[in-house]
């Protein structure tokens, strides 16, 4: 039990984080899930506009690593069962309504031409 215990609590290496990248989904699933839920973490933060342990994400960057992180099968299954898709939907909705203005701005300004 104590062998177990102090396996699971080991550190991780970059090897293992690195492996979690690989199109074809190597890697241990339980390195992947964490490596996953500390992206969607930085996403939450990105888009309140919030530091995250001293750091200011940026939206795109972090969508940038999620968009090569999805190239992967099992990767993808892991987005697709924690809160990223919720959080994809919230920026997707927070986009829109930035877009409605300048899309009536331009709808009146055809309309007045």
């Amino acid at each position: 039990v104590v062998a177990a215990a102090s396996s699971a609590r080991r550190r991780r290496t970059m090897k293992d984080y690195i492996m979690v990248c690989h199109p074809l989904g190597t890697g241990c699933d339980a390195v992947r899930v964490q490596a996953l839920e500390v992206l969607v973490r930085c996403l939450s933060f990105a888009l309140r506009g919030e530091k995250w342990v001293g750091i200011t994400w940026g939206v795109f960057s972090v969508l940038h690593a999620l968009r090569h992180l999805a190239a992967s099968r099992a990767n993808r299954q892991v987005m697709a069962k924690g809160s990223l898709v919720q959080l994809l939907c919230c920026l997707l909705r927070d986009w829109l309504q930035q877009q409605a203005p300048m899309h009536a701005a331009a709808a009146a300004a055809a309309a007045a031409a």
